[in-house]
């Protein structure tokens, strides 16, 4: 795994994203893709919805296992009225899982929730993705809103790498800038991890 520890912004972020694939290249994965996304418009929605943290913790727990049955149970109609969530932001934190695909997702995701004021991390990652492209790594991303890591201390990009051939991520990673402050001075963070027998095994394939 490796840690940038100190630097934020979207050139930082493009940084670790672009070593990640360099790592799993030289690792030895071919044919792999990096899904990635900000969870911070999933946060501003949830911040915003207006009900309590049992309903937000079970839509947290629904996108960070990929349960998008439970996911569409919690924002249906009834669950979102059980809830006293607005419909339209219901509606919102639903058909935000769905949006995934080229750079015309960000602008999909921006005009689902700019109306409700939560694009938040969408300038960033419109950054990110410009960078990526510069350094050609464009064939090799997807932005996927339904990517959201198991780990709730991610605070902007969160990225995942899939190959064809195998059922489980080579690797993950994302942006964490509240979690080092727990152990001292607070800094910004980013990383990611991999595990060398999933792009080994993906050479494989």
């Amino acid at each position: 795994g490796v840690e940038l520890i100190g630097e934020a912004g979207a050139e930082a972020d493009a940084e670790v994203v672009a070593l990640f694939a360099e790592s799993l290249l030289r690792a030895g994965a071919k044919d792999f893709r990096i899904s990635i996304a900000t969870v911070g418009v999933l946060r501003a929605l949830l911040a915003s919805c207006g009900t309590n943290g049992e309903w937000k913790e079970g839509v947290l727990s629904a996108y960070h296992a990929s349960n998008f049955v439970k996911l569409e149970e919690l924002t249906s109609e009834d669950g979102a009225r059980a809830a006293g969530v607005p419909p339209v932001f219901a509606s919102a934190i639903r058909n935000l899982s769905r949006i995934r695909g080229g750079r015309e997702a960000v602008k999909r995701v921006r005009d689902l929730v700019s109306p409700l004021g939560c694009q938040d991390g969408l300038d960033d990652l419109d950054r990110v993705l410009d960078m990526l492209g510069e350094k050609g790594l464009s064939d090799r991303i997807l932005v996927d809103f339904s990517v959201m890591s198991s780990f709730d201390y991610y605070t902007g990009i969160v990225f995942v790498a899939f190959a064809p051939a195998l059922g489980a991520p080579l690797g993950s990673g994302g942006r964490y800038d509240n979690t080092i402050g727990a152990f001292g001075e607070s800094r910004p963070a980013a990383g990611f991890a991999f595990y060398l027998d999933q792009a080994l095994a993906a050479d494989a394939e």
